[in-house]
């Protein structure tokens, strides 16, 4: 009796079957890597956003100077805030980058629709209606974005007017982030100089 060199169609289906188990297997685990891989890429480039954010906030807050501005034929305040947004005169970092013509620019800071959006501009003193020369938003999502303001007395308040307070800035300026992947984020910046 001859032999036959092959496989018999049940040895087939038997092969067949345990090739589609281990490639579902395998499947599964790849996809759920992928899956990983894109979490953990989405989380890291949030955390470089709210670190730029951080980074930007605290350098406008910490160099921030004492000098009302001027919009058309109105006075802004050298710093006026509320819990959701703030505007002041920092000193700026970014004359080489944006080419301003002054050191001293407006910049402000909003919360709304989940998102933070800083604004700059080029001039202390504007034309009326003079767009921001940055008009930028530095993260989305984000649950609460709250400021408060540190009194001569030590108490925290949370709305400042330095042209209603005799021209004073605040000692310090508190802000809370949260986003649903990092939570809370809490800093105190400490104003320079004198504030007067």
């Amino acid at each position: 009796m001859r032999y036959s060199k092959g496989f018999t169609l049940l040895e087939l289906l038997v092969a067949l079957s345990i090739f589609s188990l281990i490639a579902a297997a395998g499947y599964s685990g790849l996809s759920s890597l992928s899956k990983a891989l894109q979490l953990q890429q989405d989380n890291s480039r949030e955390l470089a956003q709210i670190q730029w954010l951080v980074a930007r906030l605290d350098q406008d807050i910490s160099q921030a100077i004492n000098r009302s501005s001027r919009a058309g034929n109105n006075f802004v305040p050298a710093l006026l805030g509320d819990n959701r947004s703030l505007k002041l005169v920092s000193l700026s970092s970014e004359v080489a980058i944006y080419q301003a013509i002054s050191a001293e620019r407006p910049v402000s800071w909003q919360w709304q629709n989940q998102q933070i959006q800083r604004q700059l501009w080029q001039l202390p003193d504007q034309v009326s209606g003079t767009p921001p020369l940055v008009n930028e938003i530095l993260l989305d999502n984000v649950l609460e974005f709250e400021f408060r303001y540190l009194d001569d007395n030590s108490q925290w308040q949370l709305q400042w007017n330095s042209q209603a307070r005799n021209k004073l800035l605040p000692r310090a300026i508190e802000y809370q982030l949260q986003t649903e992947n990092f939570g809370q984020i809490r800093r105190i910046i400490e104003l320079p100089g004198p504030r007067r």
